[in-house]
């Protein structure tokens, strides 16, 4: 019984947390100014196809409030998923 109701707690406190984080991104994503900052991503693209130093460019997205997640969706559109080699 003990731990079912732990499992049940943890369950419900990660969906909090979840919720919690969601609410954050949405919020910054609400005061951020998205205009400038697709500008910054069409700049990331450019850099990410000629392969140059992506590092300044980053800095400059998170400055203006980029998320991890949209800097790695440029990366995915750009580059793909790495998928290892399969051996056999």
């Amino acid at each position: 019984m003990k731990s079912a109701k732990k499992t049940k707690e943890k369950t419900c406190k990660a969906a909090q947390v979840k919720k919690n984080k969601v609410e954050r991104i949405k919020k910054l994503k609400a005061r951020r100014d998205n205009a400038k900052l697709e500008t910054i991503f069409d700049k990331l693209r450019t850099i990410c196809e000629k392969e140059e130093n992506v590092m300044p460019i980053i800095m400059e997205a998170t400055k203006e409030g980029a998320t991890v997640g949209e800097i790695c969706g440029i990366y995915r559109e750009i580059w793909g998923i790495w998928e290892p080699p399969l051996a056999i």
